[in-house]
């Protein structure tokens, strides 16, 4: 949930914006109906090996610039309200009129921070799923992965490599993206995926 993430010093706001404006209403609740982690297919999976610790990188510096953000935002707030103090009383309608306007549009910025905080929230968690995922798996379709998504090697040279022939190749592969994907859409969490990784190096081990 968008509102259970946020500061409950914004809450208050938020519940104001929603109440004024059924579009961004309408957004929250699409928010809650996709739940906390982003669908995920191939082409996903692969872009997630091949941008990994670049991906999340960028995340986190967003995730500052973010929080700067709030913070300047949080000073202008105070900032207005001692405005409107100090014009409490005043017949100039126009003066209380733009700086309702303003504090609108500053309020709508701390929505718009939060949600994309949010969104980058939920991207962060997915990728660390998927890895997770890929971790996990037996050791040849992880090295088969790890050798065309990861390091980035070609196709024909991870197949040589491999010492396989091209067809068991592509059967790991095929096998190793699709447990990801099951185990990402699984029931499972985090720490019990860890236990299939040290369960498979144990029946690697035993081998």
């Amino acid at each position: 949930m968008i509102l259970s993430k946020i500061s409950r010093r914004y809450q208050h706001i938020l519940y104001y914006i929603f109440a004024t404006n059924s579009r961004l209403w309408n957004a929250y609740l699409n928010e809650e109906v996709e739940g906390t982690l982003c669908p995920v297919d191939t082409k996903i999976v692969k872009k997630v090996l091949q941008t990994y610790k670049k991906r999340l990188l960028q995340i986190h510096e967003r995730m500052l610039e973010l929080y700067e953000e709030v913070q300047n935002l949080e000073s202008c707030m105070m900032s207005m309200e001692d405005s409107f103090k100090i014009h409490e009383n005043t017949e100039e309608k126009e003066l209380r009129g733009l700086l309702l306007r303003h504090k609108n549009f500053v309020e709508m910025q701390i929505f718009e921070v939060y949600l994309e905080m949010h969104k980058l929230n939920e991207e962060e968690e997915s990728i660390h799923r998927i890895w997770r995922c890929f971790q996990a798996l037996v050791e040849k379709e992880k090295n088969v992965l790890r050798q065309i998504f990861v390091e980035g090697n070609s196709y024909n040279e991870a197949v040589i490599g491999s010492k396989v022939s091209h067809k068991t190749f592509e059967t790991m592969r095929a096998n190793g993206v699709r447990r990801i994907i099951e185990w990402y859409q699984s029931d499972l969490s985090n720490e019990e995926i860890i236990c299939k990784k040290m369960q498979n190096q144990s029946e690697t081990q035993g081998e």
